[in-house]
This record gives structure tokens, sequence and C-alpha cells, in this order.
């Protein structure tokens, strides 16, 4: 006890001493031994139940295999995914965490459902890198089927391989914006560039040169094309979204399921105008200057906007949010490319792990997500999981001062 006091008593005082105190380094591979026990005991005891078990009771256990995520687990998921009525489902279960024990299965879904290989095609990006592409040229080679080979673009380009980028670069500069097909055409290839930060220049382009007046289809690319240009940071766009809210018929511009022009400028912007007088006048006096709001942050702007909000979590303006030595960051990312070079820049208290490892650890939850930077000001939201049903949130606002982020607020919203 004496021992347990005298740490606890030194973890205070230096809290309490500086105003961004330094998360203790965890034990990792103790912590990563215990995990590790943790997980074969558990797959252990499910691989006793999967022996039993039968319709709903069956694909229940398989999907918790599958968020236990380790080699032996994935396995047997793998040799009996064939055997219930929504593979989709299971397969989704076992590529949204991120094991990377994950792709052999991914890879042989992909190599066998044939037609319905779309699926498994567009969960590739969570566990495995660009280092498919050539697998996923030949799958689209040999197929018939033109939702796979759908697939195989889309994916390609999420997992950042520069030919497919390329080609897209030229399909949007090249689009054709003359008739109602052309349009239907355009708003296709633009279906895939949405999470492609590195076209946003030649989205705006084209963005710039639709004539809304031409069709219904026309106003729908308008709108959609706004919206995806925005939200890949081109602010040269900005000024014809302004000035498209002063058409003479803006309500065309309402197209159901898309964002109105005034919502796509707010989101983007982080501006509030009533009018189209305003927007104006903003654009024409800061606004043209001011960098955009968008979730494309760069991995180390991202690991730094994380390291800056865990840090404020834990002193007295947070309450402090996060009252213990150590912080685990649950693993949301979708990008296993993103994800690791964000992970390497992370502090060293702070472990990313997966919703299913926190469980087996018995650990707190945190969480920082919903990050948005314009390379100058980020908003992130710090979450405490510590009552699951109950999240306690903070919306932070931060600043980048000399090459490093700190937090600045917190905000209401």
């Amino acid at each position: 006890m004496p021992a347990i006091r005298a740490a606890l008593l030194t973890f205070i005082l230096g809290f309490l001493s500086a105003p961004l105190p330094a998360a203790p380094a965890p034990d990792l591979p103790k912590e990563e031994a215990l995990l590790a026990r943790l997980k074969e005991d558990r797959y252990e005891a499910l691989a006793g139940q999967l022996r039993e078990a039968a319709g709903e009771q069956r694909m229940g256990v398989l999907l918790q295999l599958a968020s236990l995520g380790t080699e032996r687990a994935i396995d047997l998921v793998d040799r009996n995914i064939d055997s219930v009525a929504d593979r989709p489902t299971l397969l989704n279960a076992v590529a949204s965490e991120g094991h990377r024990e994950a792709g052999p299965l991914l890879l042989r879904a992909v190599r066998t459902w044939g037609p319905d290989a779309g699926h498994p095609i567009e969960r590739l990006h969570f566990v495995l890198g660009p280092e498919v592409a050539d697998e996923l040229r030949r799958t689209a080679g040999a197929t018939t089927s033109d939702a796979v080979r759908r697939a195989v673009r889309a994916e390609l380009i999420r997992l950042g391989d520069g030919r497919a980028i390329a080609d897209l670069r030229r399909d949007l500069a090249a689009a054709k914006l003359a008739s109602r097909d052309d349009a239907q055409s355009a708003i296709d290839i633009l279906s895939v560039a949405s999470e492609c930060f590195e076209v946003a220049g030649v989205v705006g382009a084209l963005f710039r040169r639709v004539d809304p007046g031409r069709s219904d289809v026309h106003r729908q690319l308008t709108q959609y094309a706004a919206g995806v240009a925005l939200w890949l940071g081109d602010r040269d766009s900005v000024g014809r979204v302004v000035e498209l809210l002063g058409s003479p018929s803006p309500a065309a511009l309402k197209y159901p399921g898309l964002h109105s022009l005034e919502e796509i400028l707010t989101r983007n912007t982080h501006q509030v105008f009533a009018t189209t007088g305003e927007w104006k006048a903003w654009w024409e006096s800061t606004g043209r200057r001011t960098p955009l709001f968008t979730v494309h942050v760069p991995p180390a702007d991202e690991a730094a906007i994380i390291n800056a909000a865990v840090a404020w979590g834990r002193t007295p303006a947070a309450g402090p949010l996060i009252s213990g030595p150590i912080v685990y960051l649950q693993d949301d990312a979708k990008y296993r490319r993103g994800r690791e070079q964000v992970q390497a820049g992370l502090d060293a208290g702070i472990r990313p792990y997966t919703g299913g490892e926190l469980t087996l650890l018995e650990k707190r939850p945190f969480a920082v997500f919903e990050i948005e930077s314009n390379g100058e000001t980020a908003f992130a939201t710090l979450g405490d999981g510590s009552n699951r049903s109950n999240w306690r949130l903070a919306r932070l606002e931060l600043a980048k001062r000399e090459g490093a982020w700190r937090v600045l607020r917190r905000v209401s919203s």
C-alpha cells in the first residue's frame, strides 16, 4: 500500500505542477502480453460455443470472433463464412476493426465471390494498402460485372493508388457537360472523388464549368459538385457558390438528399450569414483569403491535434475530463495507410485499441474524433466513454502556432 500511495502522490503532484502534463508511458510489453492472453482465452471460449451453435446464434458467435481479430479467430471465421446466410455483414465485421489478420479472408472473398466481389473489394482499404493494386486490376480485367469494375476503381482511389488517381483527374478534366447524359456521367465520376483530396482543384474546375440552367440534371450536378469541391478544400470554388446564392432561382438548387448551398458554405467555412449580401461581403473582404475546413487532415497534423486534445483533457480546465494515468484511444480510422501514420505520431501515453480490445482489458475508452481543420484552426471532439451508454463529449477549438497545435477553448457545438 505505501508504494501505491507514493506512486499516486507522485502522479498528482506532477499533474498539478504543469499546465499540460504528459501521461506516464504504459508498460506496453506487459499490457500487450496480457491482451494476447485474454484474446486467446476468448477465442477458446468462442470456438467451443461455435461447435454447439446454430442459426442466429452461430452468426452471433462468428461476429464476436471477427471482432476479436486474431489470426486464429479470423481463420475460423474464414472456414465458416460460407455457412451463414448473411456473408456481407460478417465480412463487414471482419474488416471494420482494421486488424491486418483479416487481409487473407478479404482477398479470398475477392477471388471467389464472383459478381458479388464488389462488397469485399470496397473493404480492402480497412486492412490493406496499395500493394493489392495489381490484383485488383487483374480482377477488373477478368470480370464481366460492371459493379465489380466500379468497385475496383473506387477502391484503388481509396488505397491511394497513383495511377487510379491520375485517371480520375483526367476524367474530371475531360468531362463533357453539354447534355443531360453528360451531366449524369459527370455525377458518376464525382461519386468516386469525394474521398480523394488530391483532385480537389480539378473537381472545383468542373463545378465552375457547369451551367445549372441547362437541365434538371445540370442543377443536381451543380449542387453535388459544389459540395464535393468544398468538402475537398477547393477554396477557389467558394466564390462561385456565393454567386449562385444570388441566382434568379436559388430554390432550383435544392436537390433532395444534397446539402443546400447555404449548408455547404456554413459547413466548410464555419461562417453563418443570413443573407446573400452578407456572404458576398465576407467573400470580398476576408473570405477569399481564408482556407476551408476539411476532414482531409494530414496525418502529422491529425496526430498532433489528438495529442493536444488529450493533453487538454488532463487539465483543470477540462474538469479534468481524463483523470487516469493512461489514455486509450479508440481506433476509428478507415484507411490503413492514414491510420498507421497517425499512430506513429501519437504521444507515448496514447494507445490505439479497438472497442473489443478495450473491453477485454477493462479500460476506460477515450476517443478523439470529428477532426476538421483549415491548416490554421482545427476542431475536434474529445470523448470519455467511461459510461458506454452516455459518453461525456467536449468539442474543442485548436490553433496552430509556430508549428504546434494548442487547444484554445471548449466550444458549445
